[in-house]
């Protein structure tokens, strides 16, 4: 494993004070604001509906975003992020393994990660498509086929302090 420079460390932590600030700030909200902003639904390229939480998220730092994707999956849809760019951070899980001693299922923890709405791309030109760009992939089912999702309650944040 690799040691980060103080810099990165710096990076890092106010990346990880800025997420924990928008998080609160959804949690400080009344149970209609958040449901207006989670039923503003948002897709990734395959066509699956983001969480309500990650919805709420997206549409608190980047209102209107409609597909969403990370850096790397872009590029699989022959699309890249324009330079300058600022990512939309949101949660994703990770499946935490068990110790061999333990008797407990494997856990699921939750981190953040950035992603980019659509309107923040560009198609690769032929000359700088990826080597499998000879077939690229194609969106999902239409936006107006998305079903809207069901409002939740105030539990859905959970202790994340």
């Amino acid at each position: 494993m690799y040691t980060l420079t103080l810099e990165q460390q710096e990076r890092r932590n106010a990346r990880r004070a800025n997420f924990k600030a928008l998080v609160q700030r959804l949690k400080g909200m009344t149970e209609e604001e958040r449901n207006d902003l989670s039923n503003l639904s948002v897709i990734n390229p395959e066509g699956h509906v983001l969480s309500p939480i990650n919805c709420s998220l997206i549409n608190l730092q980047r209102p209107g975003c409609t597909i969403v994707a990370g850096y790397r999956q872009w590029s699989r849809y022959n699309r890249y992020v324009r330079h300058g760019e600022r990512g939309i951070s949101i949660w994703i899980p990770l499946n935490v393994p068990k110790e061999d001693d333990e008797e407990m299922p494997d856990r699921i923890m939750f981190s953040s990660t950035v992603v980019f709405d659509v309107v923040q791309t560009e198609e690769f030109s032929k000359e700088d498509a990826p080597r499998d760009a000879d077939t690229p992939r194609v969106f999902g089912p239409v936006l107006s086929e998305i079903p809207p999702l069901v409002p939740v309650g105030d539990n859905v944040f959970g202790d994340y302090q």
